[in-house]
């Protein structure tokens, strides 16, 4: 997703856990995933740990929504199925 009302809502640069968005802040079912889980996203955020800080109601289940500025760079990384995630950090008491 990228920082648009349209993708988002009318504060579009702040996140439902209160942060500003940045590139490697992803979204998630927070049923699965916590504010504040940590995971590697292959292909995504030159393969650095990405730190759930965002949500929403399209995301359910094994979902992430990955950030990026540009609205055409989110479209052309697009939807991918049976991406591995690897889960480094789940915040204690979130499990």
């Amino acid at each position: 997703y990228s920082p648009s009302v349209a993708e988002c809502d009318s504060d579009p640069k702040t996140t439902a856990s209160g942060k500003r968005v940045y590139v490697g802040g992803i979204a998630a079912d927070l049923r699965v995933l916590p504010f504040g889980s940590i995971c590697i996203i292959p292909g995504y955020n030159g393969g650095d740990p990405c730190t759930v800080i965002d949500t929403g109601s399209a995301i359910k289940g094994n979902k992430l929504d990955v950030f990026y500025w540009k609205s055409d760079e989110a479209v052309h990384w697009g939807r991918r199925r049976n991406v591995e995630v690897q889960v480094l950090y789940v915040p204690e008491g979130k499990r």
